[in-house]
């Protein structure tokens, strides 16, 4: 299952839209982001599976993980910045292989770029404004304002393989 449902359709993913986005043109990115891809896939699998081993039924396992999804997506940094949570719900990010994953992608993405980006936001509210100065900053800057830290590069990846191996012990 998880060779010929995970691991090959995210190669075919990546072979045919990595370059396609406009991601980096270096091969170790490109290599680095399949791996995660890869490993991230098979950590909803083997969650998947080690929730629908529990439950009675097809049925309630559809339900229940529908739930789990939910939540994991919700607080895994995609939707919201996971430093801005309040204290009672900030260890569902914690909980989130999602977190972990996204976390690992922008890491790759951004982190020691030399590329500046630049945003230029219009001030369009009266006729004849003039536009805001554009705005520019570096990859590490873009991280911290998500939230995202190059320090958990290591423990990311780890903690994804952590869910991996509990979960298949399951």
């Amino acid at each position: 299952d998880i060779v010929l449902l995970r691991v090959l359709p995210s190669w075919f993913f990546v072979a045919l839209m990595y370059r396609p986005m406009g991601l980096s043109d270096d091969p170790g990115h490109l290599a680095t982001f399949a791996a995660i891809l890869i490993l991230a896939n098979a950590t909803a699998s083997v969650v998947c599976m080690a929730v629908t081993c529990a439950m009675a039924s097809a049925r309630s396992a559809n339900l229940v993980m529908s739930n789990v999804f939910i939540v994991l997506f919700m607080f895994g940094g995609f939707l919201l910045n996971k430093d801005t949570l309040p204290p009672l719900v900030r260890w569902l990010g914690h909980v989130s292989f999602v977190n972990y994953a996204f976390e690992l992608l922008a890491i790759n993405e951004f982190h020691g770029t030399p590329a500046m980006w630049t945003f230029t936001v219009p001030n369009t509210t009266e006729p004849g404004d003039k536009p805001l100065p554009p705005l520019t900053v570096d990859g590490d800057s873009v991280l911290r304002q998500f939230g995202m830290y190059p320090q958990r590069w290591t423990l990311d990846f780890w903690l994804l393989g952590a869910i991996v191996a509990a979960c298949v012990l399951l």
